[in-house]
């Protein structure tokens, strides 16, 4: 009886530790090309990762801006999957500015990239506000959104 009690008590807490959301984003902005100004081995990884391939300074200066990683999770026979990026920039105002990414659900979870950078981040500065939206066959799945969006 302990057994039963104690599965189904390590069961409730493996069902509680999972994430269920629809929509989960993660953000990093990269301000400099010199990856070795950061002492967290974390942050020095991102920002090679999104260096890699850039050689010369100017390649490199290209790909400073913010990026957005979107994981996403819908029904795997619900057909194509919708995720919505919708941003202001500093210089731009109060303009709302998007993007849109189709992809096929077919194994119910993806991931998909967001970026606002090179001379899109040089001439409309960083990005102020965001919403990040998940629909499938018309029905929205999932919402994110940065604290400054209205």
């Amino acid at each position: 009886m302990k057994a039963i009690g104690w599965a189904g008590c390590m069961g409730l807490i493996l069902a509680s530790c999972s994430n269920h959301d629809p929509l989960a984003v993660k953000q990093f902005t990269v301000r400099d090309t010199d990856p070795g100004w950061s002492e967290d081995l974390m942050v020095r990884g991102e920002i090679q990762k999104r260096l890699y391939g850039a050689v010369e300074q100017e390649d490199r200066e290209k790909r400073k801006g913010q990026y957005y990683s979107v994981r996403w999770r819908a029904n795997p026979v619900g057909g194509l999957v919708q995720i919505r990026f919708q941003y202001r920039q500093a210089a731009t105002a109060s303009k709302v500015l998007a993007v849109t990414q189709t992809v096929p659900a077919d194994e119910g979870t993806g991931v998909v990239e967001f970026s606002v950078a090179g001379d899109s981040y040089r001439k409309g500065g960083r990005v102020l506000a965001w919403r990040m939206t998940l629909s499938q066959g018309g029905n929205l799945l999932g919402e994110e959104k940065s604290f400054l969006w209205e």
